[in-house]
């Protein structure tokens, strides 16, 4: 099996941010109360992810159209990308 380093880095996000949600905001001590130490925090149910992961997976969808067209640089990224979040 191939290896994916791009989708291994979206579902960490999404982990994270879901992870995050939760105590979004919320000083240390507050978060330690509601949660416990971190190393033993479970997934919240249900597992929220936020607009900072769909911003993230349309910005990588457009990064992925444009890498497709050619070589990637600023100007081939501007239409794909601003698609994507037109979209979203």
């Amino acid at each position: 099996m191939t290896k994916r380093a791009a989708t291994g880095a979206m579902i960490g996000l999404a982990l994270g941010d879901a992870l995050g949600f939760p105590t979004e905001f919320n000083d240390v001590p507050s978060i330690l109360a509601k949660t416990g130490p971190w190393r033993e925090m479970g997934l919240p149910r249900p597992a929220i992810v936020t607009d900072d992961t769909q911003m993230t997976l349309a910005l990588a969808r457009g990064m992925r159209t444009a890498a497709e067209r050619g070589p990637v640089g600023p100007l081939r990224l501007t239409r794909p990308v601003r698609e994507e979040f037109v979209d979203w």
